[in-house]
């Protein structure tokens, strides 16, 4: 069902196989209950007991458009965290490339799990 809560500007995310993909809500489409999420950054847990992550900037990536079922509101706090912590702005066409396939393999991951 629709979340009447969901709005522009919010940060969501989505949870898949001990990674993360936290993006802005752009519009929710509320008559084919569909967000429009810009993607932000993308962390990669390396194991369950450490807390070692790898944090890939996502921000000159393409949007989404995807169920609003499938997001989840992010907390403030653990976002701004992690957001804090992406190196300074380097978007040379090696790392755009490589951000572009990461978030290619996650979305591939994610919806052929789904």
């Amino acid at each position: 069902m629709y979340n009447k809560n969901r709005h522009s500007s919010e940060i969501v995310y989505l949870e898949y196989d001990n990674q993360y993909l936290y993006g802005e809500v752009i519009q929710v489409i509320e008559e084919k209950e569909i967000c429009w999420v810009r993607p932000l950054l993308l962390t990669v847990n390396l194991g369950d007991l450490t807390e070692e992550q790898t944090i890939i900037d996502l921000r000159f990536t393409s949007d989404l458009l995807l169920p609003e079922q499938l997001f989840q509101p992010a907390l403030d706090v653990d976002f701004i965290t992690l957001f804090a912590k992406l190196e300074p702005e380097n978007y040379g066409q090696e790392n755009l490339s490589q951000s572009h396939q990461q978030l290619q393999l996650f979305m591939h991951k994610l919806l052929t799990a789904k």
